[in-house]
């Protein structure tokens, strides 16, 4: 889908999330903050390197194949 995320860092958000790269962290909750990430999202060449970035993000690193050789691994090494 390739869609721009808007979040604080909570839980581990912020080891997923590269700022300005494939998602915007708002790492002070204030108003002036949300709207300055929310209006660089709307900004079709921005939002589009950002999307295009994220979706990357998540294939790379959340595959079905890369999950599962992560998880094997986990079991391989604790057995």
């Amino acid at each position: 889908c390739g869609k721009v995320v808007v979040s604080t860092p909570v839980g581990s958000l912020h080891s997923i999330i590269q700022n300005g790269q494939n998602g915007f962290l708002l790492w002070r909750v204030n108003h002036e903050e949300l709207a300055k990430k929310l209006s660089m999202s709307l900004d079709r060449a921005i939002s589009k390197r950002v999307g295009i970035n994220a979706r990357d993000t998540i294939l790379r690193k959340f595959s079905l194949s890369t999950v599962s050789n992560d998880l094997c691994n986990i079991y391989k090494q604790r057995s």
